[in-house]
């Protein structure tokens, strides 16, 4: 999986980079037909002059594409909410298509034979 990580306003420490790899390279496991995987992160200035750091990821392949964002007080923390989100909605799509994808054992038992 090819794994991009930006950096919209402000730097970004080059252990976080890494980190969000190790991550995002993780939910692969979860759903294996992504291809890339986009992580942006940036910050929001709030009502009491701080900042609040946000991290996006987003994930595609296949003709799927599956968004999560997290915000936290330190990029490690949004990035945290963030691909918890995203592990959620992964496990959730895949098992929506397998689901589609086997046959219905309710509608075998409805038929009834003649003797």
């Amino acid at each position: 999986m090819e794994i991009t990580v930006t950096t919209v306003k402000g730097s970004l420490p080059q252990q976080a980079r890494v980190i969000a790899e190790e991550k995002v390279g993780r939910l692969e496991r979860y759903f294996s037909g992504m291809e890339r995987a986009e992580v942006r992160f940036f910050e929001e200035p709030t009502r009491q002059n701080s900042t609040r750091e946000l991290c996006e990821v987003t994930m595609s392949g296949h003709g799927l594409v599956v968004r999560a964002r997290g915000c936290g007080a330190d990029p490690f923390a949004a990035l945290e909410v963030a691909v918890n989100k995203l592990s959620h909605r992964l496990l959730r799509l895949k098992s929506r298509l397998v689901g589609r994808s086997h046959p219905r054992r309710a509608a075998l038992g409805r038929v009834k034979l003649a003797r």
